[in-house]
């Protein structure tokens, strides 16, 4: 997953304790048919996550013990009229191959399943993909997040007593 993420805004590599960590901590929420990975002889080449909305399901729960909202979650889960895309990769040799369509392809797939679909984390300025997703299905840009970076100070080149 690190080289099809590689040029990406901000990429930072997950090590193996990392992806470990996140695996077992989005088990209960991510359904094993909404992964999809693209292969070329036992290469990763490709993935598309997406996973049902968590916060739709967090607000309908009840009751003032985390436990006994945890418990109304498997159902809420199954019902979430929303869901959210998540990660959308394709190493850049396999970009003009089809292995993005491919791959949104298995988004269609599953369209009719939910009312809402959120592609959040697809960069403005990833036009490729976005023009991809928009020939496929109808969408509404309605919100854009911005990140901006800026250095706060300069360190102390020495400490003086």
């Amino acid at each position: 997953g690190n080289v099809v993420r590689s040029d990406g805004w901000g990429f930072v590599p997950l090590t193996d304790a990392e992806l470990d960590f996140m695996i077992k901590n989005l088990r209960p929420v991510i359904r094993s048919d909404m992964i999809h990975a693209a292969y070329w002889d036992d290469q990763l080449v490709g993935y598309v996550v997406n996973i049902p909305d968590v916060n739709w399901a967090l607000k309908r729960t009840w009751g003032r013990w985390d436990w006994l909202r945890m418990l109304q979650m498997p159902m809420l889960m199954r019902r979430t009229p929303k869901t959210r895309v998540i990660a959308l990769g394709v190493d850049a040799n396999f970009r003009n191959k089809g292995v993005a369509m491919m791959l949104i392809q298995r988004l269609i797939d599953l369209w009719n399943e939910y009312d809402e679909w959120e592609f959040s984390w697809v960069a403005e300025d990833n036009l490729k993909s976005i023009r991809a997703i928009e020939r496929a299905v109808p969408v509404k840009q309605y919100k854009t997040y911005r990140l901006y970076e800026k250095t706060i100070g300069k360190p102390p080149t020495s400490i003086q007593n």
